[in-house]
């Protein structure tokens, strides 16, 4: 199931945002990162966000599409402060899924969900 027909993502979408980001791809094909502004979510819908289970979206195996990003030392307590989203298996546990068509497909589905609640809310 795709991260744009979970039920919260209506609820998530005001904090989610779309990164350039050049270091990959340089600025002729920059990479977009896509990440969760969890610092001004409220605890309980960030909480709610990171229990999220969806299947990925090139083998189906169950993921968690918010994960925590690694910094700092991590033996802070408290909520993550860098929460990106990640639409198909994680590196160590399979390479060629978040690398296939069926991840960049699934990204440009995200980017134009986005969009069209950006708009329906004008």
């Amino acid at each position: 199931m795709s991260i744009t027909v979970h039920p919260l993502f209506e609820r998530l979408a005001p904090y989610i945002k779309i990164e350039m980001y050049a270091r990959d791809g340089g600025h002729q094909k920059p990479r977009r990162r896509i990440e969760l502004n969890s610092q001004l979510m409220d605890k309980d819908l960030l909480q709610a966000a990171l229990a999220v289970t969806v299947a990925c979206c090139a083998c189906g195996q169950a993921i968690s599409p918010f994960r925590p990003r690694q910094k700092g030392s991590g033996e802070r307590a408290g909520p993550p402060r860098h929460v990106y989203v990640a639409v198909a298996c994680d590196l160590a546990t399979n390479l060629g899924c978040s690398r296939g068509t069926a991840a960049r497909d699934e990204y440009i589905r995200i980017e134009n969900r986005l969009k069209q609640l950006a708009e329906d809310a004008r």
